[in-house]
């Protein structure tokens, strides 16, 4: 009797020890049928985040060429008021007027 117990304990142990690791196995194949979808997801995920970034930084420099473009047109103006100036000595309004934008955007600059 002692000796069919043994037995018995040994073939569940057995049987134990056998479906442990097919389960084990069974785990590892999934996890590897699962890794091309994980690693796309991650992928995309990295591809997002760089997207985001980007989209900030080329919203940042459109706005630093648009305040850019505003500095531009008025050096021109103010370049335009003083060779009318010098060519004939009037003008001395649009001077007045291109001195008050210039004073104005460097204020609203800071």
């Amino acid at each position: 009797m002692a000796e069919e117990l043994w037995n018995i304990i040994q073939i569940a142990s057995a049987g134990i020890i056998t479906l442990g690791g097919a389960g084990t196995i069974i785990v590892a194949l999934i996890k590897w049928a699962h890794k091309p979808a994980s690693d796309r997801d991650d992928r995309l995920k990295k591809h997002e985040e760089m997207l985001d970034n980007d989209n900030k930084r080329i919203k940042e420099l459109e706005k630093s060429r648009q305040e850019t473009d505003e500095a531009i047109n008025i050096l021109m103006k103010s370049m335009l008021a003083l060779m009318s100036n010098a060519i004939d000595g009037n003008h001395v309004e649009e001077l007045k007027l291109a001195k008050d934008d210039m004073q104005n955007y460097l204020i609203k600059r800071r």
